[in-house]
This record gives C-alpha cells, sequence and structure tokens, in this order.
C-alpha cells in the first residue's frame, strides 16, 4: 500500500524555498512574473514528462510567495502510477521531485519537503485481478447490500466505480488497464504489454481532501504519527486507512482465498518488467489478488 497523491504548500515566510531571480528565468518559468502581476498563477508542462501540478500566490504587500503542490509519487519516478513505491524508492521520489520543483524555479530540499503537513492524501493498493475480466459487474452487486445501498456511483465508460463514504472522502475502485491507454506519459512497450496481459490491474484508492480532512482521519483511525509529507509513505498509515475503508465495503462481496500459485505465476512477467523481484515482492503487491467472489 502506497500514496497515490500528495498535496501540500510551501511558504516563503517560511524559509521553505527561494524562487528564480526575473533575470535568470527561462520561458517556462515566466509564470511566476504572471503570478507578481496577477496575484497568481499555474505552472504549465511544455516537458515530455509527468510534472507535479504548481500554483503560486504572491502578496503584493509582502511580497512574499505561496505555492501549493500536488504529485502523483509514482509518477514523478516513473511517469505512471502502475506500480507503488517501496521504501527504497521514495528517496528517490523525493529527490526526483526537488529536481522538477527546481525546473519549475522553485529552490527547496527534500528534507523541507519532508516536513510539510498534508492536505491533501490518497491512499491506494494496486490489484491484480486472476484474469481479464470486468470488475465492475461485481461491485455493482453491492449496491443492493447494507449501508452501502445509496453509496455508489458508476462510470461505466471509463471502468470506474466510487463509493462514497464521508463527506469529502470517497473510495475509488476503478479498472487500471483500461485506464492505461489514456496514460499521457506511458511508454508504448508498457501499454501493449498490459493490453495483451491475461489478467486485469486495477486500483483501490481512499482520498482525502484539505488538511482538516487528512488531519480528521488520522483521528478516526487512531494514528498517533504526525500528518506530514514524509509519514504519507509509512505502512502504518497507509494500511489502516485503506484496510478499515475497505473491509466493511468487500465483506459483502469478497472472500479472501488462499495463495495460489497459478496466479503468482500470471503476475510473475509484469513484476519483473516494473522493477519488482521475488515472489515476496509479488505478494506484497497482491494484497487481495486472490479474492474470489462470494456464491450467490
Amino acid at each position: 500500500m502506497s500514496a497515490d497523491k500528495i498535496g501540500f504548500r510551501l511558504e516563503m515566510l517560511e524559509g521553505d524555498f527561494n524562487i528564480v531571480s526575473k533575470k535568470n528565468r527561462q520561458y517556462h518559468q515566466e509564470y511566476l512574473t504572471v503570478a507578481e502581476k496577477y496575484g497568481k498563477a499555474k505552472f504549465k508542462n511544455t516537458t515530455d514528462e509527468y510534472m507535479p501540478y504548481i500554483e503560486v500566490f504572491y502578496n503584493r504587500n509582502a511580497a512574499l510567495y505561496t505555492i501549493q503542490i500536488e504529485a502523483c509519487p509514482s509518477k514523478i519516478l516513473f511517469n505512471h502510477n502502475l506500480q507503488e513505491l517501496n521504501t527504497e524508492e521514495v528517496e528517490q521520489m523525493l529527490d526526483k521531485l526537488v529536481e522538477k520543483l527546481e525546473y519549475a524555479g522553485i529552490y527547496t530540499t527534500k528534507e523541507i519537503l519532508k516536513q510539510k503537513p498534508l492536505n491533501k492524501l490518497d491512499v491506494n493498493k494496486i490489484i491484480y485481478w486472476p484474469n481479464k475480466m470486468d470488475i465492475l459487474p461485481y461491485f455493482q452487486k453491492s449496491a443492493k447490500q447494507g449501508h452501502c445501498k445509496h453509496a455508489i456511483t458508476y462510470y461505466p465508460d471509463e471502468g470506474l466505480s466510487v463509493q462514497n463514504n464521508l463527506k469529502r472522502r470517497k473510495l475509488h475502485i476503478y479498472d487500471k488497464s483500461e485506464q492505461a491507454e489514456r496514460l499521457e506519459y506511458l511508454d508504448k512497450e508498457t501499454l501493449e504489454f498490459i493490453q495483451n496481459a491475461i489478467f486485469t490491474i486495477f486500483n483501490v484508492e481512499f482520498k482525502m481532501e484539505g488538511k482538516k480532512d487528512v488531519d480528521a482521519e488520522f483521528k478516526t483511525q487512531k494514528i498517533v504519527l504526525p500528518n506530514i509529507l514524509e509519514n504519507a509513505f509509512n505502512p502504518i498509515i497507509t494500511k489502516t486507512i485503506l484496510l478499515n475503508r475497505t473491509r466493511e465495503f468487500f465483506k459483502d462481496i469478497f472472500v479472501i482465498s488462499d495463495d495460489d500459485e497459478t496466479i503468482k505465476e500470471k503476475v510473475l512477467t509484469y513484476c519483473k518488467k516494473m522493477g519488482k523481484r521475488g515472489l515476496d515482492k509479488i505478494t506484497s503487491l497482491m494484497w487481495i489478488c486472490s479474492l474470489s467472489r462470494k456464491p450467490d
């Protein structure tokens, strides 16, 4: 389990960052000049790689900047989010994020980033369905059960199913294999591999919007770790939130079956391609890979 999206603010007043001077700005950094004129501006990505969302707010009276940054950690490192970051890759991702911010004219360090409170957090788990099939019918069945009766919205054309648990909190379950065809920076070889795979990749994701929501979720789940970026990848946080928020939803639809060596073989090639080695890595990726539908 990992963090699929993070959001946080950098404050110049707190010494979080510096920006490139006016005389040294390149074309792609001119959004900073726009912010100085109009009070705010967004960075526009003209590269062929994924870039974080960057919005700059400028206080003319104090001549100070505030910057909102939102990013998908996996996309920062891999240009796609078809796999999760492991512990070692988090540090690499933060180094890469600092580089991308520097490209945008924002100078900071990963030590500073690690300590920033999160105002957006999506925790997720990539799941491998044992065969090539549409998973939505299984989730549609749950719409008639228990407390989920009025809580599900479907977007069949996008392979997307959403369960609204609480105000401004959403549990998303969607087909990553289908979404892969629309990933902007996915290389052709990986896309063709996924299209020809004999299993389906789908994502379970719990979304929190706003610092108050993140803080409230930590409190609800009795998580004592502080709400800072460094902790977003702590398995205590991601596992606690995602398991507790999905347990009630899944229990009426699926049962967890025993490990299946056949399923592992099906996923093995993909895991090797994505840099995941060994059955222990595959097993960790397969959290509920061996889910099977409850009998009607």
